[in-house]
């Protein structure tokens, strides 16, 4: 999308007959005009991260973190059951649940379409 100034210069800069024209007021009010009643296009809003899908694009796609910010010391799944038995995990959190890519990739803490839960009776 062209300026106005820009249009402005276009403008002024057309030949008629080899003649450049110089805009009168009236046309430069009517450029400028133009601009301010023209309607805004409006950007897509960047939305949040669909975490339903669980694929390593979108494992990648998450902010994850070696230490936690608030305490300096190493992150860790929140999984008791997590696979991952090293150190030092890269940990992502993931609808308010820390876990690492394995779990994630896994499907933990996700809520499946359909799925009974045994406790509740």
């Amino acid at each position: 999308m062209l300026s106005v100034r820009t249009r402005l210069f276009q403008s002024a800069s057309n030949t008629e007959g080899g003649v450049k024209i110089a805009l009168t007021l009236e046309q430069i009010k009517e450029l400028l005009s133009r601009e301010q009643t023209k309607p805004k296009t409006k950007r897509k809003s960047k939305s949040g991260i669909d975490t339903s899908d669980r694929s390593i694009v979108t494992w990648f796609k998450l902010a994850s973190s070696l230490y936690d910010e608030d305490t300096g010391e190493l992150t860790r799944c929140s999984n008791p059951n997590c696979p991952d038995t090293r150190n030092k995990q890269m940990v992502s959190l993931v609808d308010g649940v820390k876990m690492c890519r394995r779990c994630f990739l896994a499907g933990y803490a996700s809520e499946i379409e359909g799925q009974v839960n045994m406790l509740d009776d």
